[in-house]
């Protein structure tokens, strides 16, 4: 193998690692992308949930709150 042949090699080694580099710096792009718009739809999901759960807590507070009331009303009458 001649210098010549060794450079040509090595010039196209160079080529295609930074080919690689590229292609791979796109993914993780892309994977990053993906993750984020992920995240933001969990917690979008997170956040109804606690106001969800706190609405159901009202709820059953006040439907017990009638029910103690209509209990203790029936009782008198």
């Amino acid at each position: 193998m001649t210098e010549l042949d060794a450079l040509q090699r090595l010039e196209r080694h160079e080529r295609d690692c930074a080919e690689r580099y590229r292609e791979t710096k796109e993914e993780m792009r892309a994977i990053r992308h993906l993750i984020d718009t992920r995240m933001d739809w969990l917690l979008k999901a997170l956040i109804i949930m606690a106001l969800a759960s706190v609405v159901m807590s009202f709820i059953v507070l006040l439907g017990a709150d009638t029910f103690a009331q209509l209990t203790q009303g029936a009782r008198r009458g």
